[in-house]
């Protein structure tokens, strides 16, 4: 049973709630600093207020953009900012807490845009703000990465640096830009991020044929740039994986051969790959400029089982 002092508590919560309502459509500024000032200062029942309208107003979109975007309420907003530094930190970090299970919050994306200005601008003044933002950034990456391009910019205004493995799940999103710019972040880190790289390589079941592209194709460059051999290319080639087998395929025919490519390429046209995948093989020897490669499949086309591939093989265009 509700006791009648938390019905009573509860009913003034949705009024508050209700009263910013009507002051965002009204745009009224003065009105919305007020009456969010009056719960900024009433603490953690405050801030449990202040959070249901962001949260209501995320709901409904366009109530959300327009708060965050109309320039009564954002002018509202920074006033309170400039006024109460102190008691902001403090809502802030219980945002942080209350949206860690809802990574599509678009109050966790004003975060990442806020949050890492107002911490520089004051300096060490909040060390532990500081670390909640820090773990955030991780977390919201190990959930997927929505809004993966704030947080690299919270980063990067934070000189903070995740560990490269937090991007790890940000590849696998269906979302392609999310991916591409988890990829850059992870080039950006060097070894490690090509340690992170590997390991998707190594691990994608349902991969999009372009991410996993640009991932071997970084991974094989690095390693001939540093020792001329092509290890990576060459195991995924034989992997049990038919989109990873064929991309790598694909892939080694623009490096330079070795006694055992042309038997393997030999291999591959005579597999279950679907046949499209084993005409472009071919085109992308013709067009690879690599003579010897081209020379070296023409003189073993006689092992060549399909018929309309070595016609194509031997064409000469």
């Amino acid at each position: 049973m509700t006791r009648a002092g938390e019905a009573g508590a509860a009913l003034t919560d949705g009024a508050a709630v209700a009263e910013l309502m009507r002051h965002l459509a009204q745009r009224d500024g003065p009105g919305m600093y007020a009456e969010m000032e009056r719960q900024l200062l009433r603490g953690e029942d405050g801030h449990r207020v202040l959070h249901r309208f962001f949260h209501e107003c995320d709901l409904d979109h366009q109530k959300i953009l327009d708060l965050t975007h109309d320039e009564q309420m954002i002018f509202a907003m920074l006033r309170l900012v400039a006024r109460h530094p102190d008691e902001v930190a403090s809502l802030t970090s219980f945002l942080i807490r209350a949206t860690d299970s809802y990574p599509e919050s678009f109050i966790r994306r004003e975060i990442f845009n806020f949050l890492p200005v107002f911490l520089n601008h004051h300096g060490g003044a909040h060390p532990e703000l500081r670390r909640e933002l820090e773990a955030m950034i991780v977390r919201q990456l190990e959930l997927g990465g929505h809004y993966v391009y704030k947080i690299t910019l919270a980063m990067r205004d934070l000189q903070f640096n995740p560990p490269a493995r937090a991007f790890l799940p940000v590849l696998s999103v269906a979302d392609r830009e999310r991916a591409a710019l988890a990829f850059q972040a992870l080039v950006a880190r060097g070894e490690e991020g090509r340690a992170v790289l590997r390991e998707y390589a190594d691990t994608v079941t349902s991969p999009d044929r372009g991410l996993l592209e640009k991932v071997l194709r970084e991974l094989a460059v690095a390693e001939y740039r540093e020792s001329e051999t092509l290890t990576v290319l060459d195991a995924l080639m034989a992997d049990s994986r038919p989109e990873v087998r064929s991309v790598a395929t694909l892939l080694r025919v623009g490096f330079p051969a070795d006694g055992e490519l042309v038997p393997r390429l030999v291999e591959y046209l005579n597999s279950a790959e679907a046949l499209p995948r084993r005409r472009a093989l071919i085109l992308r020897v013709r067009r690879s400029g690599r003579e010897e490669l081209l020379v070296g499949l023409r003189q073993a086309a006689a092992d060549v089982e399909s018929a309309e591939l070595r016609n194509l093989l031997l064409e000469e265009k």
